[in-house]
């Protein structure tokens, strides 16, 4: 048998074999995967139980726990894309803004459509970086595959997750090029799990990781990544003595001995030195400033302002009430103002009323008036001043006893007027009604000024004095 033969016949033993091992290979590799793709899907309503998937062409990952990919710290060195790349990041960026916009309210519909835009320009972005690094390579893949991740979460705690990891990536590479980051703004919430940063267009803060509940909770950040985070605070703490405890920058009633997070609100520990403990003296370095949103400025001297800020109910003026009631009984013949609301003026008849009494203490105020023109005698004129006089008390005006003395004639339906000028706020009487003496019929307000009770609490009493201005705004007046 020549050699040439001896290795056909091996070779045709060995190929099966190889062929077999590969097989195996790939199964352990791409298994759950190829599975996941070939297994027939449900039907019905379980086939719309989650969003659409989003494939990436992200290579696997040899790191894994419990079947779950690790991500990976980014570590992408500067560069500068050219033109077409900067461009289909930029759009990314921009599906990105869309993303954070639906997650701040709390909402994934629409969420797997701009994750598909992000994915596609990453793609797109990655075709052309021939002689990128593999650090841009990979940390480009990376963020594909957490945009990838995001489009498929079926609720907003998940989609969190995932955009935290997207939003890791896509500011390691604003921080590569920061020709990406013009226009953004960058923030930082120290309530967040995981990766803190995100950034959006508008200055006026609108957390995705928070949503709705805390919306407004965040401080201006900076494009720094982990890694260089890190090494800020190794390079803050050089030559620091002893760490006392761990206290948190929200709680400081907070102090472990051993580093971790807040047992309240689940921020990092801070550590605290013997030194800072024994002076007193706390140094808080720029990393940990920006995290916990201390600012400061040069001291200066200024009018300082304090708003009082409190709820009020608009009230009558008490002053300027004014109030009708009969001081005779009777019966309403004509009814003038009718509802409550209406405007009146000062001598405006309100109603007419038929009082036997107010009749005939007209005749009796007529009768003594023709007798002291008949007798001129002292006793009849002190018998027509009482009888005038009893005319005022029961309520007629020194107009209408004119009026009477004039037409000589006792008037049945006497007009009651109003006693100022203003709009009705009260009306108890209607057409045809029996008042009696002393009834409250109408009352009647001047709205030209109005009183503002507010309620001001014990602690702010001090602040408050006599004739001070105050600012009155009220939601239904639009400016």
């Amino acid at each position: 048998m020549s050699f040439r033969h001896q290795v056909t016949k091996y070779r045709s033993k060995i190929a099966p074999t190889a062929i077999a091992l590969a097989s195996i290979a790939v199964i352990g590799v791409f298994g759950p995967d190829l599975i996941a793709r070939f297994s027939p899907r449900p039907s019905g309503s379980e086939s719309q139980a989650g969003p659409p998937e989003i494939e990436t062409t992200l290579s696997p990952d040899p790191q894994r726990e419990e079947g779950k990919l690790l991500p990976l710290r980014p570590e992408i060195p500067s560069i500068q894309f050219d033109e077409p790349a900067l461009a289909r990041l930029g759009a990314a960026f921009e599906a990105y803004g869309q993303a954070r916009a639906l997650l701040a309210r709390d909402t994934v519909e629409g969420l797997p459509a701009q994750a598909r835009a992000i994915v596609g320009a990453l793609q797109a972005a990655a075709q052309g970086l021939g002689g990128a690094t593999s650090e841009v390579t990979q940390g480009i893949a990376r963020a594909e595959q957490a945009a990838a991740q995001l489009g498929q979460a079926s609720n907003a705690e998940q989609a969190r997750t995932h955009f935290g990891e997207l939003s890791m990536y896509l500011v390691a590479l604003a921080a590569a090029d920061p020709r990406l980051a013009e226009g953004w703004s960058i923030y930082e919430c120290p309530m967040a799990e995981g990766f803190p940063k995100w950034f959006q267009r508008s200055r006026q803060l609108e957390n995705p990781y928070m949503g709705q509940q805390m919306l407004e909770c965040g401080a201006p950040s900076d494009w720094s990544t982990p890694e260089q985070e890190e090494q800020a605070d190794a390079h803050a703490h050089e030559g620091d003595d002893e760490i006392a405890h761990y206290t948190c920058s929200m709680h400081p009633s907070v102090k472990l001995e051993t580093p971790g997070t807040c047992p309240i609100c689940s921020m990092d520990l801070v550590p605290v030195t013997k030194a800072e403990v024994q002076t007193g003296t706390i140094f808080v370095d720029e990393v940990r400033r920006q995290r916990i949103g201390v600012r400061t400025a040069p001291v200066e001297l200024r009018e300082l302002t304090l708003r009082i800020r409190t709820v009020g109910k608009v009230q009558y003026n008490e002053t300027k009430l004014s109030d009708v009631n009969l001081r005779m009984s009777g019966w309403v013949q004509h009814l003038v103002v009718e509802e409550t609301g209406q405007r009146v003026r000062r001598g405006q008849t309100l109603f007419t009323l038929y009082s036997p009494e107010l009749y005939a203490a007209q005749l009796e105020y007529l009768t003594s008036i023709r007798q002291q023109n008949d007798a001129s005698s002292e006793t009849f004129a002190n018998l027509t001043r009482a009888s005038r006089n009893r005319l005022r008390l029961l309520g007629m005006t020194d107009a209408q006893i004119r009026e009477l003395e004039k037409r000589d004639e006792a008037k049945e339906n006497v007009p009651i007027l109003a006693p100022a000028s203003g709009y009705v706020i009260e009306k108890d009487v209607v057409e045809g009604a029996r008042i009696e003496a002393g009834t409250h019929v109408y009352r009647i307000a001047d709205l030209s000024e109005v009183w503002i009770d507010a309620e001001i609490y014990e602690s702010d009493l001090p602040h408050v004095q006599l004739e001070q201005r105050v600012q009155v705004e009220l939601p239904y007046v639009l400016d």
